[in-house]
């Protein structure tokens, strides 16, 4: 069965709101490629010199929207607390202690 025009899954509000929401969710994979991408350019002229920490929240996907609902806010902050004491921000302070010179290897600080 064939469905009329502007009548399958989604109808009208997909047609809509569709288009945005493809562009939101590629700007957020192209930008996390383009990161990546950098950061593995930098690391093979800097070997050592970068350490990668991602510190998130897990658990959660939070929402898009501007307005936040009060559950919404209670949510990001509680994962933000468990973040807190977790495994990366030990990581990080550890990294910031860490007051060895790590560019000694990286090939932009060498004469060319």
């Amino acid at each position: 069965d064939v469905s009329a025009p502007g009548q399958g899954a989604g109808g009208w509000a997909y047609a809509t709101l569709g288009p945005a929401r493809t562009v939101l969710k590629v700007r957020e994979s192209t930008q996390t490629v383009r990161g990546d991408h950098e950061l593995a350019l930098l690391s093979d002229l800097c070997p050592g010199f970068i350490e990668s920490i991602v510190i998130a929240p897990e658990g959660i996907t939070p929402p898009l929207s501007w307005h936040l609902s009060a559950a919404d806010q209670q949510a990001i902050d509680e994962a933000w607390e468990r973040v807190g004491v977790g495994a990366a921000v030990r990581k990080l302070e550890s990294a910031f202690a860490d007051a060895s010179d790590r560019s000694t290897g990286c090939r932009l600080n060498q004469p060319e």
